[in-house]
């Protein structure tokens, strides 16, 4: 019988406002509750800042939503704190590594590789967030190809979420050349990547579930207008099944 699981990726803005001035971690974690997920994949998780807090992390207050395994990946520091990726869990979290894809200083990135252990075997969940610049993405995009190619098996289970900014889909094809059979849920669910930014009213394909050796159930950007309050990105979901 297939395993089925639930994976949520979703760029949560360092759970504050546009310009900062509000926090809006309690309403991120509320909805992300609601979701019900086995497995989430964040970007832009502002996991330390003095300014608001010497103490809590957002990833600890994140955790409470029942998945209580947490990894973390810092991809820009600052005087004040640090922010990157991270992946929450309901399964134990066996491995993880922080890849730096940055190209340039002034826009850092990074991909946080994990590995899961379901059912006595490893499924491996990866989150990134890539550039802005198109010329930068394609390079993250091959640095990141390179990677897989070389640390994860071509048959384990593959999850590769994130914010990949790709609305010219170049990334998307790089991907699918190198990492065949390599698919995009909601690409094979609905013919397209889904609309995801501005949380408002999306407009922008801007982030993406991938997988590998992992059939497509279903894939959803939840609807209604509480989400814009949450991030400027809506999150995407996927049901997956695991034979």
């Amino acid at each position: 019988m297939a395993t089925r699981i639930r994976v949520v990726s979703y760029n949560i803005a360092k759970g504050a406002s546009l310009f900062g001035t509000k926090m809006r971690l309690d309403g991120v974690r509320l909805a992300l509750h609601t979701l019900n997920a086995d497995v989430v994949c964040l970007q832009e998780v502002q996991n330390h800042n003095t300014r608001r807090s010497a103490s809590s992390s957002q990833l600890d207050t994140l955790a409470t939503i029942g998945l209580e395994h947490s990894a973390y990946g810092a991809n820009k520091h600052y005087p004040h704190g640090h922010h990157g990726n991270a992946i929450l869990s309901k399964q134990p979290i066996t491995a993880q590594h922080n890849l730096d894809l940055s190209v340039r200083k002034v826009e850092r990135r990074g991909l946080l590789h994990t590995e899961l252990m379901l059912n006595n075997r490893p499924l491996h969940v990866l989150s990134t967030h890539f550039s802005l610049m198109a010329r930068d993405r394609l390079e993250q995009a091959k640095t990141l190809t390179d990677y897989i190619e070389t640390h994860i098996p071509a048959d384990a289970a593959l999850v590769l979420a994130g914010d990949f900014n790709d609305w010219h889909r170049r990334v998307d094809q790089h991907l699918r050349r190198s990492l065949h059979p390599i698919q995009e849920v909601f690409d094979h669910a609905h013919s397209l990547p889904a609309r995801t930014f501005p949380s408002v009213f999306p407009v922008l394909r801007l982030d993406r579930i991938y997988v590998r050796n992992l059939m497509v159930a279903h894939a959803q950007v939840p609807a209604g207008r509480v989400w814009a309050g949450h991030s400027d990105h809506r999150p995407i979901i996927a049901d997956l099944l695991w034979s």
